[in-house]
């Protein structure tokens, strides 16, 4: 993250007034986290992982740090078969980051040549013919005035055999679309949700109390999550027993946790790939609630809320 603001503050030097003595401290920040070996130390943690991007090691690292010190017109040397650097004397985050490079690819793209030119010109016009066995046929003309455009027509004859002829010299690209419903398939997500509930009525002055035992476990591809939001909705007429609750908040790696009316919001720092973590929470009735329906746990990725799971 440091060597991204440096050389981005680089870049905006062109444009606005940024104190070099900035530029200077984070590269010397960098430079004093370099290993003997040239690689440089992974220093506190990023909380968004996807701004990761595919730096994942040492390797990946230096790489990066290396290409960013490069653009920041910053010089490398070696001395005594060690890398070393010395300063030349001369979200959403990762939306402006993508648009940004795709701007300097735009920007940098060279110019049409003679022969590109010459493939423009050769681009004529076709017919497009799509045919079914039973007689139905549809005609496409695709040419310079409307080979950007998108045209569709409706096959009426849904199950019959189509063939498509080409005539011409522009090219065409043709695409066919069957729509029809299916049940909505299950989700595989890098998140799973286990629950074991049980209940228990003697010697309980208030009404039936409810055990809710849950595990929560990351099962996806990096080594370890963001910070993961686990969101109890609690059955009506029940509400938290509190001291449960203060038991909750003790738990391993259980930052914060809030309850907001019906819901119980349980935040953990983070959790690493392939271990459940085991909690518990007592509920203890209040009112009686007839046709009680079931409740639901959801837990999400605290960056990234679209990438959960969720169970009754």
């Amino acid at each position: 993250m440091t060597a991204f603001v440096a050389k981005s503050f680089v870049k905006a030097q062109a444009f606005v007034f940024i104190d070099p003595t900035i530029v200077e401290q984070a590269q010397t920040w960098l430079l004093k986290n370099q290993k003997p070996d040239g690689c440089f130390n992974t220093v506190g943690k990023l909380f968004n992982n996807r701004m990761k991007g595919g730096v994942a090691d040492d390797v990946t690292l230096t790489a990066y740090i290396t290409a960013a010190f490069l653009e920041s017109k910053t010089s490398v040397s070696a001395l005594g078969g060690l890398l070393h650097w010395s300063q030349s004397t001369t979200e959403m985050t990762l939306s402006v980051e993508i648009s940004s490079y795709v701007l300097l690819a735009v920007l940098n793209k060279s110019p049409l040549t003679a022969e590109d030119m010459g493939y423009a010109v050769r681009i004529g016009s076709s017919t497009v013919t799509v045919q079914s066995t039973s007689g139905e046929q549809h005609r496409f003309l695709v040419d310079q005035g409307n080979r950007l455009l998108y045209q569709e027509r409706a096959l009426k004859d849904v199950t019959g055999q189509y063939s498509i002829a080409v005539q011409g010299t522009s090219c065409a690209s043709v695409q066919t679309t069957l729509r029809y419903n299916i049940p909505t398939p299950a989700v595989n997500s890098t998140f799973s949700v286990a629950i074991n509930v049980s209940s228990e009525c003697k010697g309980v002055p208030r009404g039936e109390k409810v055990i809710l035992k849950f595990s929560v476990e990351y099962n996806g591809l990096l080594e370890s999550t963001n910070m993961v939001l686990v969101d109890i909705k609690v059955l009506s007429g029940f509400v938290p027993d509190p001291l449960s609750l203060t038991q909750l908040k003790r738990s391993e790696l259980v930052e914060r946790v809030d309850s907001k009316g019906d819901h119980i919001e349980m935040y953990l720092k983070e959790l690493t790939r392939n271990i459940p973590k085991f909690y518990k929470l007592q509920l203890q009735q209040e009112l009686k609630v007839k046709n009680l329906k079931a409740a639901v746990i959801k837990m999400y990725d605290y960056y990234q809320p679209n990438v959960g799971n969720e169970e009754e």
